[in-house]
C-alpha cells in the first residue's frame, strides 16, 4: 500500500486487559517501540489476513465455476 492520497487518521483510545498486557510484552521484547507502531502493525497484519482470506475465497469460487463448466 502506498501513502499517496491518504489523510492522517487520529485515534484516541485506552488499552486495557489482555490487549494492554500484550502491548507491554511486545514492547518489553523490543518488537514495538510505541503504541502507534503497534497499532499500525496490528492493522497491517489484520489487513493482510483478510486479503489472504479473500484470495482463498476467490480461488475456491473459480475452482467451483471451472468444475461446473467441465461437467
Amino acid at each position: 500500500m502506498s501513502k499517496d492520497n491518504t489523510e492522517p487518521l487520529w485515534i484516541r483510545c485506552v488499552l486495557e486487559g489482555d490487549v494492554a498486557r500484550m502491548y507491554r510484552e511486545l514492547e518489553s521484547r523490543g518488537l514495538v517501540k510505541s503504541i502507534r507502531e503497534a497499532v499500525a502493525q496490528g492493522i497491517t497484519a489484520l489487513y493482510e489476513k483478510v486479503m489472504e482470506r479473500d484470495l482463498l475465497e476467490a480461488r475456491a469460487k473459480t475452482s467451483v465455476q471451472l468444475a461446473e463448466q467441465i461437467d
